[in-house]
């Protein structure tokens, strides 16, 4: 990975065919971000349950709690959606909305 890299947003990945819990394990396994002067911020932009086109689940403090600080991972062990309690819900038009 180039060393400049800061920010990765991932954004509304297949829910269906992503298993978000086994893609950040690999992703704190495989890429040694933790030793890293400036670690990456990863963010995962997920569908809320339910069809709603305006408003979006920002999950990005749980990931760097589990990435860099020995935190738990913030997603349940098989496909499906977010926990409840985990991201915050944003305005997709707006972010600074939530």
């Amino acid at each position: 990975m180039l060393p400049r890299i800061r920010t990765i947003e991932l954004n509304w990945l297949n829910t269906n065919k992503i298993c978000h819990h086994s893609l950040l394990r690999q992703i704190k396994d495989t890429l040694g971000w933790q030793d890293r002067i400036l670690r990456p911020r990863l963010s995962f932009v997920l569908d809320p349950p339910g069809y709603d086109l305006y408003h979006a689940i920002w999950v990005e403090k749980e990931v760097h709690e589990f990435l860099y600080e020995g935190g738990v991972n913030p997603f349940r062990n098989r496909r499906g959606p977010v926990p409840g309690g985990v991201g915050i819900v944003i305005d997709v038009c707006c972010r600074e909305i939530q």
